[in-house]
């Protein structure tokens, strides 16, 4: 974990020579931060979005802590998932309109997951395993899990709004209450912009305008 933080501080660090140019678009910039628009597809901040792999012995780890719950069984099932379906997933945001991924100031902010053929592995601080229990692919653009959780299950929808730009909204149902999240397939993260929160130290994470997800949905492509 220190390694990873140290890698993460030194590769920001690498912005304020490199980035920060005169004509970059600054979200917010003082003598500690600087959150700006970064168009190029080479940005690092990408790299740091998309780093994140499951080592060989990840499923022998953490099989065992997916215990006898509600009923499921702890042998993890395997599922045949549709080549469709992208399988790893980092959160993105809109901001005036327009898609963003967003490199943030502490990597804690950070949402992404990675689905593979038995769990979804939410990555975090740490990895955190959910076992599959239930998939379907409901039409072109829309697909259904069910999850376990500690307790009881939760249901997961991937509803495609962008197919070439691989962006959906991820909408889970967890004890009757929904939340919506727009995220994108890490294969495709480069087709958009990223903004850049770069911070000497921990400061505020930028506060973007939820999405009206509803709006979004009627506009599937």
């Amino acid at each position: 974990m220190k390694l990873y933080i140290l890698t993460v501080l030194l590769v920001l660090s690498s912005y304020k020579s490199t980035a920060l140019q005169i004509d970059t678009t600054f979200l917010l910039k003082n003598e500690s931060q600087s959150i700006f628009i970064d168009t190029s597809k080479k940005s690092r901040g990408y790299e740091l979005l998309t780093r994140f792999k499951l080592d060989s012995n990840f499923f022998n780890k953490y099989s065992l802590s997916i215990k006898k719950n509600n009923g499921v069984n702890n042998q993890l099932k395997k599922i045949s998932l549709d080549s469709s379906l992208p399988k790893r997933w980092v959160k993105i945001v809109l901001y005036k309109n327009k898609f963003y991924a967003y490199s943030p100031c502490d990597y804690l902010y950070d949402y992404r997951f990675t689905i593979t053929d038995s769990c979804f592995v939410d990555y975090t601080d740490l990895l955190s395993p959910e076992q599959i229990l239930n998939y379907g692919k409901i039409n072109s653009s829309k697909y259904f899990f069910q999850i376990t959780q500690i307790v009881g299950t939760k249901k997961v929808f991937f509803h495609i709004i962008n197919k070439q730009k691989g962006i959906a909204i991820v909408e889970q149902i967890i004890k009757g209450k929904r939340s919506f999240c727009l995220m994108i397939d890490i294969e495709k993260i480069r087709e958009i912009p990223i903004i850049v929160n770069h911070c000497i130290e921990r400061a505020d994470e930028y506060e973007f305008s939820e999405p009206d997800y509803k709006k979004l949905l009627k506009k599937v492509k």
